[in-house]
């Protein structure tokens, strides 16, 4: 539906929410919910556990949510130029005012198995050529030793049964 000139989802299928859902006062005015969907977010969070945590409270224990994840660098040409770089030196003057978390799949599956009972991630995409070529320089915390994980681009992260924390 068309309100005020902007494209608004029904309010009877959709909720649709713009405010922290970390606030105690958002979390309380919300009905659980059945499904979450995200696409091309979660690689901008700046508190991946806390969202996480407060997305799987508002979950219905037989609700699920389904994450696309862009693993790729954002800014730069090359899909693994910002694993070359320290935290400092990514915080102070490189990552975009959109912010870039830098997070790899294992950083995503820890944090799901920590607030669900079923997690299950697929790699949609990969980018293991672009990764052996740059894996030289590529900061050691974020390689695994998998070459598919330390590859993948997108991902499919698909979790259901919140665990109570």
């Amino acid at each position: 539906m068309v309100k005020d000139g902007t494209l608004r989802p029904r309010p009877a299928y959709m909720t649709l929410l713009e405010a922290d859902i970390r606030e105690v006062q958002v979390k309380a005015s919300l009905e659980p919910v059945d499904i979450v969907l995200s696409s091309s977010v979660y690689e901008h969070l700046d508190d991946v556990s806390g969202i996480t945590r407060a997305l799987a409270a508002l979950t219905k224990p037989d609700g699920v949510q389904i994450h696309f994840v862009d693993l790729r660098d954002h800014f730069f040409k090359y899909p693994f130029e910002m694993l070359r770089f320290s935290e400092q030196t990514w915080r102070a003057w490189l990552n975009p005012s959109t912010n870039h978390n830098r997070f790899r799949l294992w950083d995503y599956r820890r944090v799901f198995e920590t607030c669900f009972q079923i997690v299950d991630i697929e790699i949609l995409t990969s980018e293991e050529q672009a990764f052996r070529a740059l894996q030289p320089n590529i900061r050691h915390e974020f390689v695994s030793g998998n070459i598919k994980e330390d590859s993948a681009a997108t991902i499919r992260v698909t979790v259901s049964r919140p665990k109570k924390v």
